[in-house]
């Protein structure tokens, strides 16, 4: 015997498994150095575009499918929130303390931003290219490898 939901009820537990859910991602641990790139900024964006694609779902065991994984994933997010793998597993020491600072130095947006401004050869000049971005002089394009001639630069004619 199988019990039958009725679409409101669905309806009414998929708005409630929407609700925890966004509510689990604003506890996620902010970052002051990451304030733009975060995950607490990311999540609702995520979560709204996936509930959007699975709002007009005409099957219903497909719709059924994708509420069970929403609860599976509300479930995920709370287990990393809440560290439950660490206080199971603690660490006995610190492994690459240097590494661990020199990544967060990195992923900071002040060093995002620096980054950005730059540019990195072909593939990033391809990049713009098909985003339609102007185009800059790359200095890395002055630089000459080993074994190979500089590129001939036009004499200047001062007077």
């Amino acid at each position: 015997m199988s019990l039958k939901v009725t679409p409101e009820k669905f309806r009414k537990s998929v708005v409630k498994l929407y609700s925890a859910i966004l509510r689990e991602g604003r506890k996620w641990p902010h970052s002051p150095s990451r304030r733009r790139r975060s995950l607490v900024t990311a999540i609702p964006f995520i979560v709204r575009n996936k509930f959007r694609e699975a709002q007009n779902e005409p099957d219903a065991e497909k719709a059924r499918q994708l509420a069970k994984t929403g609860a599976e994933e509300l479930l995920a997010m709370k287990r990393l929130i809440s560290n439950q793998h660490m206080n199971a597993y603690p660490l006995t020491k610190t492994f690459m303390p240097k590494v661990q600072e020199k990544a967060g130095e990195i992923l900071a947006d002040d060093n995002q931003d620096r980054i950005e401004k730059k540019s990195y050869g072909a593939t990033f000049r391809l990049m713009n290219w098909i985003l339609g971005k102007p185009q800059e002089a790359d200095p890395a394009d002055q630089v000459v490898l080993p074994g190979r001639r500089a590129p001939e630069q036009p004499a200047n004619k001062t007077k």
